[in-house]
């Protein structure tokens, strides 16, 4: 089970885009904000943030006991008010002295350092999405008994020739079950090196791989942009870092990756769906 919710921030940056309006960021809205990375930065005149980035936390549940003793995991809800997950884990945790390469740090941003048991780490809280794969599709969903079954949708002449929908004498609009959407199924798969590495953190932050557990994840727009900061050996590290990093949609979800084996796939339905009216057969 999954419960998803879109974030308002998201909805608003969608609307600047669809209008071309200069996009601004918004104080307390931001993951640079939380982690205090490049906090307050904007984002470049006439640069949009993209939806390109994945943050994972373990707040998106809690244990429910029945009345013979057995526990259960329950998921809880994000509001569309929320600009952070309940409590972010990062995908990477490394010692400052051991930090990633320049090639590994490129799949991942929100680069934080900090200190546990006297040690300290760089934490990496968002992991860089590949988009070259997604697809938009257009789609035709017909709902049968509660079954959803999806066909394409191509767009014919008569789209560009409406027919008018007449209300019925109440003035009310009768709408069916059936809808279109277009859509993009936007999955992230966790290989085995990724796995070992949320063990890795779950041992260092918990002291246990038992506490290594994905309730929540969301996608987030951003900039990318070039910054640069302390290197851990001294001297200047310069990485690419999110800028005004926002989030998008949200789900609650329960993996718990030791029982796992060794893969998970993490899947986004990115889109939009419209109920059709009664008196519409589907086909328009």
């Amino acid at each position: 089970m999954k419960n998803i919710t879109s974030h308002v921030m998201g909805i608003r940056l969608q609307n600047y885009k669809l209008m071309g309006l200069p996009y601004s960021g918004v104080a307390n809205t931001t993951l640079n904000e939380l982690f205090n990375i490049q906090s307050g930065v904007p984002t470049d005149t006439g640069i949009y943030p993209n939806m390109a980035l994945l943050a994972i936390g373990n707040g998106g549940h809690v244990m429910g006991v029945t009345s013979d003793g057995l526990s259960y995991p329950q998921l809880v809800n994000h509001s569309p008010r929320d600009c952070a997950l309940i409590n972010h884990l990062p995908f990477q945790l490394v010692l400052a002295s051991n930090d990633l390469s320049a090639a590994d740090r490129a799949n991942y941003a929100m680069r934080v350092p900090t200190t546990i048991n006297g040690q300290n780490y760089i934490a990496y809280y968002l992991r860089v999405i590949d988009l070259s794969a997604v697809t938009v599709q257009l789609l035709d969903n017909t709902v049968v008994n509660g079954d959803v079954s999806s066909v394409p949708w191509v767009p014919t002449s008569s789209n560009l020739h409406p027919t008018p929908t007449i209300p019925s004498d109440t003035g009310s609009v009768q709408t069916s079950s059936d809808y279109v959407s277009a859509e993009a199924i936007l999955n992230v798969a966790f290989g085995d090196s990724d796995i070992e590495a949320l063990m890795n953190v779950a041992n260092i932050l918990y002291g246990t791989t038992d506490l290594a557990i994905i309730s929540e994840a969301a996608l987030c727009a951003a900039q990318m942009k070039v910054v640069s900061a302390q290197a851990s050996g001294g001297g200047t590290l310069s990485y690419t870092e999110a800028i005004g990093t926002i989030l998008c949609s949200s789900m609650s979800c329960y993996y718990h990756l030791p029982s796992l084996n060794q893969e998970l796939t993490l899947s986004f339905d990115v889109g939009g769906a419209e109920s059709l009216y009664g008196v519409d057969d589907g086909s328009t």
